[in-house]
């Protein structure tokens, strides 16, 4: 039957998106964000000492307060910001390049 000018020989019911294949999408792209966000935390690591890379991650990423991370690295809360502010500079540069060259 040929509705609305509509001149596909496709049934219906195969022209309704399948919502497991959204689910589907959904879960590739977190998967994709995720080993992005992966990849730069390893250049981040490279670029850094091993202590500098503890103390981003430890309140950049995994969000712990800044008086937590220094109290714990026995460290004063400005060198926490000071580190943190240079390594997300190195991070974002490092994620733009990375999106840039897989497209």
């Amino acid at each position: 039957m040929i509705a609305n000018g509509d001149t596909t020989s496709t049934p219906i019911e195969e022209r309704v998106p399948d919502p497991a294949g959204n689910a589907l999408e959904v879960i590739w792209n977190d998967e994709w964000e995720k080993h992005i966000v992966d990849a730069t935390l390893e250049k981040v690591k490279q670029q850094s000492s091993g202590k500098h890379y503890q103390i981003f991650f430890l309140q950049a990423i995994k969000q712990i307060p800044p008086a937590k991370v220094a109290e714990t690295l026995n460290l004063k809360v400005d060198q926490v910001y000071l580190i943190k502010h240079r390594l997300t500079k190195i991070f974002e540069e490092a994620l733009k390049e990375l999106e840039t060259k897989l497209g």
